[in-house]
């Protein structure tokens, strides 16, 4: 891949998407918001099979920099000739300055007592 296809976004994560599988192929999408400028952008950036698992020691709102590629593939559909790229990100970085990310911790669910035996 040429240098041209690789750049460096960094920015909020406003979303982080669950992975999804097809056949064997996986991929999971965050959206990362650009924080600076007049008119600020929201790229959605893939990270494809075992990179899928980098974004689990993130949350949204971290600020993060995002190592990506732009790819880009030409297609014919309906008869028609077009374009499509799309950005894969091959690494993650918390953001300079920015806190550290922390695993998602699920709370574990407390048993409900008996109404005879809470008082």
């Amino acid at each position: 891949m040429s240098d041209q296809a690789r750049i460096r976004l960094s920015g909020r994560i406003h979303t982080i998407f669950p992975a999804e599988i097809i056949g064997s192929f996986e991929k999971r999408i965050i959206w990362l918001e650009e924080t600076t400028g007049n008119y600020p952008q929201t790229w959605p950036i893939e990270f494809q099979q075992g990179n899928c698992n980098l974004l689990d020691r993130y949350l949204e709102g971290n600020m993060v920099e995002v190592m990506c590629n732009i790819k880009g593939n030409r297609g014919v559909k309906d008869g028609k000739e077009n374009c499509m790229s799309r950005i894969v990100g091959w690494n993650i970085n918390i953001q300079r300055g920015a806190y550290a990310p922390s695993p998602a911790v699920k709370p574990t669910a407390q048993p409900e007592k008996p109404a005879a035996l809470a008082r």
